[in-house]
């Protein structure tokens, strides 16, 4: 086996594991989602460190491989076809196209709800997002894209709260327990209020970031929304004033069917220099993709995509937007990976962490 064999052999290996251990993490990070026992939550904490370990030593070990095969193609065109074999070996650049395909979707669209959320996330320690939009808008691309540029998976306490089942209940205490069984309250302090929770959850601010993620808000019976702010956010965001100064405090609230922020709530809807942490920022509603930016996107993407898909652009941005709902985010997102020979389903699991 020549050298250049081998090198793709081990780059091939090693973004395998790579692939593995991001699976990993993920299985790792929704267990701990629904774990209550602290010893199982301890457990989980160490294994998603020394997972993370192997995945920080498989990314670096890629790296050195990566430059050389640089250096292997460099030398190759002073002495023959030496390298030919790893140029032109079939899948190599399978091994890295899901990648640049990810940083490129992560640049199509919601430059407004970005620019939005940035004024507020980077002039304030302490923020709660509304993200809001008609079904398979992409809601959780959206959360996943903002989160990323704020939040550590690892070393971030991350709880999400699944909100479809409270649909069946006409009680505000279902709402207590669900959230206290999701900060991990012991049984016998599900009776707590909105009020003892927050106390609870200030608590972990000593030490590191908290991001609270509420999804499904629609199906939140009438008036819980605003007891969720008012019971539990506002008093939480008073009493990060006494908590660690460089911790961070998020909140985010997702709604899939972009009519919950129209009920009697107090929201912030514009950027002002003394905007208040305990009022929820209303994000942009989130549209369909339009036909300018769709080509403007594939216009930027020539680079990245098949040339089978970027050779008629119109055509492709047309068949697009009849095959997708006239262009809702995620169906395109869908067809987009599946002209580049993606399974969208597939590569949500890599690349959607939340």
């Amino acid at each position: 086996m020549s050298s250049g064999e081998q090198l793709y052999n081990h780059h091939k290996q090693l973004n395998t594991l790579i692939n593995l251990l991001d699976r990993k993490i993920l299985n790792l990070r929704t267990s701990r989602v629904t774990a209550i026992d602290p010893n199982a939550l301890a457990i989980i904490d160490m294994s998603i460190e020394d997972e993370y370990q192997r995945l920080e030593e498989a990314k670096k070990d890629l790296a050195e491989v990566d430059k050389a095969i640089a250096i292997s193609g460099v030398q190759s065109a002073g002495v023959g076809n030496e390298c030919q074999s790893l140029q032109v070996s079939p899948g190599f650049d399978e091994v890295t196209i899901d990648d640049e395909l990810y940083r490129t979707l992560l640049k199509l669209d919601y430059q407004k709800q970005s620019i939005f959320f940035r004024q507020f996330s980077e002039s304030g320690a302490t923020a709660a997002f509304v993200i809001q939009g008609s079904r398979h808008h992409g809601q959780r691309w959206l959360l996943n894209r903002l989160a990323q540029k704020t939040c550590n998976l690892v070393t971030d306490k991350i709880i999400r709260f699944p909100l479809k089942r409270l649909g069946r209940s006409n009680d505000i205490s279902a709402l207590w327990r669900e959230v206290g069984e999701r900060v991990g309250l012991d049984r016998k302090d599900l009776s707590l209020s909105g009020v003892e929770i927050a106390d609870y959850v200030c608590n972990w601010l000593q030490t590191q970031n908290v991001i609270l993620i509420f999804n499904d808000i629609e199906y939140m019976p009438p008036g819980y929304l605003a007891r969720l702010i008012d019971e539990f956010w506002q008093p939480l965001v008073r009493k990060t004033t006494n908590c660690r100064r460089d911790s961070q405090l998020l909140m985010f609230l997702i709604d899939r069917t972009g009519r919950m922020c129209t009920k009697n709530i107090d929201f912030t809807e514009a950027y002002t220099v003394d905007w208040n942490p305990q009022k929820p920022i209303k994000l942009p509603m989130l549209n369909k993709f339009t036909e300018t930016i769709l080509s403007g996107w594939f216009f930027n993407a020539v680079d990245v995509l098949p040339l089978e898909v970027i050779n008629e652009i119109d055509l492709t941005v047309e068949s697009i937007l009849e095959n997708c709902e006239g262009g809702t985010p995620e169906y395109v997102f869908e067809e987009i990976c599946s002209l580049c020979d993606r399974d969208w389903q597939e590569e949500t699991k890599k690349w959607l962490k939340l």
